[in-house]
């Protein structure tokens, strides 16, 4: 079973804040699913991630 989360990063020239939220997931054991560019209102990244669902 997968879990999946929907996060958002500030789009700048060069995506350098995109990338750190990227990598800052994948510390936590998440995988990028998708990226989109939303830049008519809030000029963001909506990353879409995936992992294992730990079972407790």
């Amino acid at each position: 079973m997968k879990e999946y989360k929907i996060v958002t990063a500030k789009l700048d020239w060069n995506f350098a804040e995109a990338e750190r939220v990227m990598n800052e997931q994948a510390e936590n054991g998440w995988e990028v699913v998708s990226v989109c560019y939303e830049t008519d209102v809030k000029n963001c990244a909506i990353i879409t991630l995936t992992r294992e669902r730990k079972f407790r």
